[in-house]
């Protein structure tokens, strides 16, 4: 009976004992603070939130309540509550509440999902940053403390790209892609990214032509470190030779803000990029200045001795007149339209037809000897007739000497460096005729000089030999 006893004792004992744990144990389970419509952001473990943006606290309790009060407070100190420290929003009943300055929360997006409360709510854009205390009471009982970090809004787009070069011809419309189907090498694009802190609106657009210009993701939300890649086509207009560049511009305007009027203290971010047109003969660069416009090669490769015809096509909206010189090379003759003509050559230009020119030149002069090419240059000057406008553009030849391999027996010396070359052969010559020469007549002489030294000895030792024999005593 006592053992009974004893049992019912411990039973009520630990019945008891658990009852504190029921009555103090906490009626949130969970809250998480999250930008709407982004990734939760933390920061050393701490929910991150954008000060002037739209978010989204989440609450789950594990009891039903009518009654819920979220307090947030810089941790900084300050002297007074303002919009800058501190907020108090709240749900009692079905109403959602910003319950000191009436504009903070979004009562049409704040919802209940049974147990579970999310307040779309947010802070003015020039909040306190730092670290702030993140307070919940449940029926009026403090039931969840932690901290979360602010950060100021920051706009930004990262733009990572290329110029872009559309070639057209001359009085052809026609359409160009940077994506080049079939020709993956020759593609070209250019990447955006939302690198900063706020989801932007992205919206591309081009300064001329923006109704020729199509860009692949030209427009739309951008999410927190989203990255788009775009290519860029064209469609080209019957047009006379040209070149210009379109400046295309990346924009980018805030969104969520938590009152329109916070726009103007989020700077929209932008950025630019070129593209060049150029509407010539494939293979033809462009100079031009008002009133003419002229198709050339810029730049040729040849050989020694070698002769180029040079074409240029003109035209503009202003007659002009067109003279050429040329360095390191020969002007042999100049054709307009077939006929021979002389300079300065005068154009009557119009932008409906080119007129050819054709400038013949003979690389007539060589590299260096042991240079295996050098530059040289045919210079135009043009001028309109009026006298307004006048511009220069150069061609540059890179002439290049022949090789003793090639079957032409030129081996591009120049005739000044083969005279050269003949006569170093022939010093070499009289220089190798010299010492023969000379080594035979070293050669006699030293053999003389034997001669005469064997003599002089022998000469000497029949002497010695007479003057001892007298000098010899008899014992």
């Amino acid at each position: 009976m006592d053992k009974k006893c004893l049992a019912i004792v411990i039973s009520l004992f630990f019945i008891i004992s658990i009852f504190p744990a029921f009555a103090e144990a906490q009626a949130v389970d969970s809250v998480q603070f999250c930008m709407a419509g982004e990734n939760l952001r933390q920061r050393d473990g701490m929910d991150l939130i954008v000060a002037g943006i739209p978010h989204n606290l989440t609450i789950e309790l594990n009891a039903p309540t009518d009654s819920i009060t979220v307090l947030a407070q810089s941790s900084s100190d300050y002297p007074a509550a303002n919009m800058t420290n501190t907020y108090n929003w709240s749900y009692e009943g079905t109403e959602w509440q910003d319950n000191l300055y009436t504009y903070f929360i979004d009562k049409n997006n704040s919802k209940r999902y049974g147990n579970t409360f999310c307040f779309n709510l947010g802070i003015i854009n020039n909040a306190t940053q730092g670290e702030w205390e993140l307070t919940i009471l449940v029926d009026g009982q403090k039931e969840w403390n932690e901290s979360f970090i602010v950060e100021e809004p920051r706009a930004s787009i990262s733009f990572s790209g290329p110029n872009f070069y559309f070639n057209i011809e001359p009085y052809l419309t026609g359409f160009t892609d940077s994506y080049a189907p079939g020709d993956p090498a020759n593609r070209s694009y250019f990447t955006t990214k939302n690198s900063g802190n706020v989801p932007l609106y992205f919206d591309i657009s081009y300064d001329k032509y923006d109704n020729l210009f199509t860009t692949t993701n030209s427009s739309g939300l951008r999410h927190l470190g989203e990255e788009m890649t775009h290519y860029i086509s064209f469609q080209a207009e019957k047009w006379s030779p040209r070149q210009f560049t379109v400046k295309g511009r990346v924009h980018g305007e805030p969104q969520m803000l938590v009152t329109p009027a916070m726009v103007s203290f989020i700077l929209a971010p932008e950025a630019a990029f070129n593209v060049i047109v150029k509407v010539a003969r494939p293979g033809f660069d462009i100079f031009q200045m008002s009133g003419l416009v002229v198709q050339y090669k810029s730049r040729l490769i040849a050989y020694y001795y070698d002769e180029l015809q040079l074409d240029l096509y003109l035209t503009g909206t202003k007659n002009s007149h067109l003279s050429i010189d040329v360095e390191d090379l020969s002007l042999v003759g100049l054709l307009k339209e077939g006929l021979e003509i002389s300079q300065p050559v005068s154009i009557q230009v119009n932008d409906e037809t080119e007129i050819h020119i054709v400038a013949t030149v003979n690389c007539s002069k060589a590299p260096p000897r042991g240079q295996p090419s050098m530059l040289t240059y045919v210079k135009y000057t043009a001028e309109t007739d009026d006298f307004l406008d006048s511009g220069e553009f150069t061609t540059t030849i890179v002439v290049k000497a022949k090789t003793i391999a090639e079957d032409d027996d030129d081996i591009g010396l120049g005739p000044i460096n083969k005279t050269v070359l003949l006569i170093i052969g022939l010093v070499l010559l009289l220089i190798t005729i010299f010492m023969l020469a000379y080594h035979q007549k070293t050669k006699k002489e030293r053999e003389r000089e034997k001669k005469e030294k064997e003599e002089t000895e022998k000469k000497k030792g029949k002497s010695k030999g007479y003057k001892g024999r007298r000098k010899k005593k008899w014992v």
